[in-house]
């Protein structure tokens, strides 16, 4: 969905720019309204998807269109026919259109691989959290300011189909990346037959960054830059990590394992049943210590950063979710297109993490693939 937001703000900022060369003199000007749109828009990308590079990137050259075009819109909202465009115009126009189409290029080279939940025969569902870490989290309400984000992602099963129950998996993606840039990798090991859940929690009692750019909206790419620019000094930070990812840790548990997320039938099992958690690099040590502390409720620990086919430690499987990070970090060409939906790198961490759960919690593996 962000991929088609993209190309659709690019796509009118294209025909915004490209109205000075076919719309006629002695007309007016309706064209020049999709600038304040396409701005409007961009933002609405950016409070549903986050800042990186393509969200701010439209989102700058919006404003650009709609300031460049501010005298045009006047004209317009007051019924001004157009006499002629102005040379500092047509610079505007050829200069923002080239930018968008420069963009529009690589928004469509670099675009990310979308799983099917209906292809895959899986659930997803998106939840929206209230709360903070010393009090717990709940569903928010229609009037919440929502503090997280849960993901939950389940095998639909067949109405005669039998399968051994599986512990319920708990994922916490590294803050230089989120849930969604792991997506497919708990698209497809939800497919084994595991309920996996993964949040993103944004409560003021856990901070990251203690700044302004501590925000839903920007706390994944400043953290991915302070990573790749000053790795010794993002390392020296790892035991606040742990501490944070440990609140994590307990907030998901009492979360899954609560009334609120279970029948009451299914209650008093669910406050005895056990977790697996995986995490990247950043929470491998506090979802150990949880582990050592609450062994009732932790099967296994499993680290992504422990599997071989794992190449981008710490940012999620964005050779599927970010070709363009993948490409800044990897320094090579990204995968085509075709070759990124086999998901092949995926699958075997999917194999690998099967292979890392204790053989008592196991079932057999199913034989599905894409």
């Amino acid at each position: 969905m962000k991929f088609y937001g993209e190309l659709t703000i690019l796509t009118l900022l294209l025909i915004t720019n490209g109205r000075i060369f076919f719309l006629k003199k002695t007309n007016l000007d309706p064209v020049v309204i999709l600038a304040p749109i396409s701005l409007f828009l961009s933002l609405l990308q950016i409070a549903a998807w986050n800042i990186d590079f393509f969200t701010l990137t439209t989102l700058v050259l919006s404003i650009l269109v709609s300031l460049s075009n501010f005298h045009a819109l006047f004209r317009y909202s007051e019924q001004v026919y157009i006499d002629h465009y102005s040379p500092l115009m047509y610079f505007w126009g050829i200069l923002t259109g080239i930018i968008s189409t420069v963009l529009l290029f690589l928004l469509i080279f670099y675009s990310p691989v979308e799983l099917r939940k209906e292809k895959l025969g899986i659930e997803e569902e998106k939840i929206l959290l209230t709360g903070n870490f010393k009090s717990g989290f709940q569903k928010s309400s229609a009037f919440d300011i929502p503090d997280g984000t849960l993901y939950t992602f389940k095998k639909i099963k067949e109405a005669d189909e039998q399968t051994e129950q599986k512990p319920s998996i708990i994922f916490f993606a590294d803050k230089t990346g989120d849930t969604l840039m792991y997506k497919p990798y708990l698209q497809l090991l939800s497919l084994q037959g595991y309920d996996v859940y993964s949040a993103d929690f944004f409560s003021k009692d856990c901070r990251w960054l203690h700044s302004g750019g501590d925000s839903k909206y920007t706390r994944r790419i400043i953290m991915a830059i302070q990573k790749v620019a000053a790795p010794q000094k993002f390392s020296m930070n790892r035991e606040f990590y742990n501490y944070n990812i440990l609140q994590e840790c307990n907030a998901m548990v009492t979360l899954l394992s609560s009334q609120e997320f279970n029948t009451k039938n299914d209650t008093e099992e669910a406050s005895c049943k056990k977790f697996i958690l995986i995490t990247d690099t950043m929470g491998i040590n506090a979802a150990k210590d949880y582990a050592n502390q609450h062994p009732q409720k932790i099967q296994t620990v499993i680290s992504l950063a422990s599997l071989n086919s794992y190449t981008t430690q710490g940012f999620g499987t964005i050779a599927q979710t970010d070709p363009l990070l993948a490409q800044v970090l990897q320094g090579k060409i990204p995968l085509e297109r075709k070759t990124r939906y086999q998901m092949n790198e995926i699958n075997q961490m999917i194999q690998e993490t099967i292979n890392l759960i204790p053989q008592e919690t196991k079932t057999e593996a199913t034989d599905e693939s894409l």
